[in-house]
């Protein structure tokens, strides 16, 4: 089963681009936007006090993805640029990162714990969890990550291994809901989700949120 997932996964091979304008947003975003059967259902501009200072502020409507998906986030993006087009631009990227999260079909998920699949695995416990004070409390309801909990498991790909690696399902999807027989070890959160007009720039921009929050939370502990 694990080769029959993995041989559809290519290899990314990571090229240098020209960097893209919030123009070609626009335009890729007409291919994705209607309706009836668009991923986008409407982009809207929003009544804002901040107009008064040549703010601007957009918004994303995307599709109801409970029709074909367990889960829903809001369906609501919002952006805001002192730029009108790049603030619908943005709230556009917004929307298609949400949608991305989203969408997920539980029959492609792989339950395991690491321990039997720890060859071709990404080990959890080389992302943020938490700390023992934290677990040691009575009202904490997450589970301390063993080697043998059973979680639901992902196909991604490791630019650092140059390879597919099985990811934890919740460090992926947003939201994503925990099954009776899936431990849970750690809420799903959108850090580091990104997307953009070429892969690499959805890389960098995934980076870029990763370090900046990483920075703020320093600050604050």
């Amino acid at each position: 089963m694990f080769m029959k997932v993995r041989a559809y996964l290519m290899k990314i091979v990571l090229q240098n681009h020209p960097k893209s304008n919030f123009k070609e947003t626009l335009i890729k975003a007409k291919l994705l936007t209607g309706r009836k059967n668009g991923v986008i259902q409407s982009i809207f501009e929003e009544d804002s006090e901040l107009l008064w200072h040549n703010v601007f502020h957009y918004s994303a409507a995307l599709t109801n993805v409970l029709h074909f998906s367990p889960e829903c986030w809001d369906r609501y993006s919002s952006s805001t640029s002192t730029n009108k087009n790049l603030a619908k631009a943005r709230s556009i990227g917004e929307a298609i990162e949400r949608y991305c999260l989203s969408v997920y079909d539980e029959n492609d998920f792989i339950l395991s714990n690491y321990a039997k699949i720890k060859k071709e695995a990404i080990n959890p416990s080389d992302f943020g969890l938490f700390s023992e004070t934290q677990y040691s409390k009575n009202n904490f309801n997450i589970s301390r990550f063993s080697v043998y909990n059973k979680l639901h498991w992902v196909w991604g790909y490791s630019l650092m291994k140059e390879k597919p690696v099985l990811l934890p399902a919740c460090f992926v999807f947003v939201p994503y809901k925990v099954k009776n027989e899936v431990f849970f070890i750690r809420e799903s959160i959108s850090t580091g989700a990104a997307c953009g007009n070429t892969i690499e720039e959805a890389i960098l921009s995934g980076i870029y949120e990763v370090v900046e929050r990483d920075a703020f939370m320093i600050w604050w502990l």
